[in-house]
């Protein structure tokens, strides 16, 4: 008896198809920025990927294609200002502002 072995892109779609779900892909932008101000490091977090950078120089960002999840930015700030903002297809959807000695984060959960 032979077996049939499909990629599992064609019994994602198949499954799609049958269970009436669709995936919708959206792009993301996660950034930093700040005059004259520096921070000692930057995680972020999108599904299924981690990173921290030290020293991270400003402006940073970090684009990513994602189904959904959480998104998140947190950054020890230095010196002066920084915001953060979190974009999802070009629409803000989470900013915030830290000063020298705190902790800045954002954060957003694109839904299913």
């Amino acid at each position: 008896m032979k077996r049939a072995v499909l990629p599992a892109s064609i019994l994602a779609l198949v499954a799609m198809t049958v269970t009436g779900c669709r995936m919708v892909r959206h792009e993301v932008r996660l950034e930093l920025t700040g005059d004259n101000s520096t921070v000692e490091s930057v995680a972020s977090a999108t599904p299924g990927t981690t990173s921290t950078e030290r020293p991270a120089s400003l402006p940073w960002h970090k684009t990513a294609t994602v189904d959904y999840g959480d998104l998140r930015i947190t950054a020890k700030v230095t010196r002066g200002t920084v915001a953060c903002t979190i974009t999802v297809e070009g629409q803000q959807v989470a900013s915030e502002h830290a000063s020298a000695g705190s902790t800045l984060e954002c954060a957003y959960t694109v839904p299913k």
